[in-house]
């Protein structure tokens, strides 16, 4: 009775890595090309650069921060 259940939850685990081996890949692909492909794609169109990959005639590529920042907001960051 024992080596019976033992070779069913083999088979079942094996069944489960084939449908893993599958699925994952196929859902990842499904939301890559389905949610962020349109989104980048939209933003794109817009002329939004995220990473500032655009090459501009400056004299410096620096980013300036001027901002001031009050002390009481490094007490509790969380």
């Amino acid at each position: 009775m024992v080596s019976l259940l033992r070779a069913t939850a083999g088979a079942w685990m094996a069944l489960g890595n084939a449908m893993h081996k599958v699925m994952s890949p196929l859902a990842l692909g499904v939301v890559y090309f389905a949610i962020l492909t349109p989104i980048a794609l939209v933003a794109r169109l817009c002329g939004h650069d995220a990473l500032s990959l655009q090459r501009r005639q400056l004299s410096s590529y620096w980013h300036d921060s001027r901002r001031v920042v009050a002390s009481e907001s490094f007490r509790r960051q969380y």
